[in-house]
């Protein structure tokens, strides 16, 4: 395994964006159906994920692992701030 590596606060930002559109259209085609505006929503999240990933990429191989690792890291991300908000609660 390679170490973890440190991205910008825009592009942590920009996965945590791209993540959570991606899960709510997916839950919403699931209660409501497939609709042309959720598949949009859905299409445009990965389009997001992957462009920043691909073009860091040097192989094929490594832009599609890129992906995952982003997509990864954006639902990290959005735990992280879950979390947080409840510590500063308590």
């Amino acid at each position: 395994m390679s170490e973890k590596k440190n991205r910008s606060a825009g592009l942590r930002a920009l996965n945590s964006i791209c993540a959570t559109v991606a899960i709510v259209s997916v839950v919403y085609m699931l209660i409501a159906g497939f609709n042309i505006f959720a598949f949009a929503l859905i299409a445009s999240s990965f389009v997001g994920l992957a462009a920043p990933v691909a073009m860091a990429a040097e192989g094929v191989l490594e832009a599609v692992a890129g992906v995952f690792e982003a997509i990864a890291d954006g639902i990290a991300a959005i735990f992280e701030a879950i979390a947080s908000l409840l510590g500063d609660l308590f």
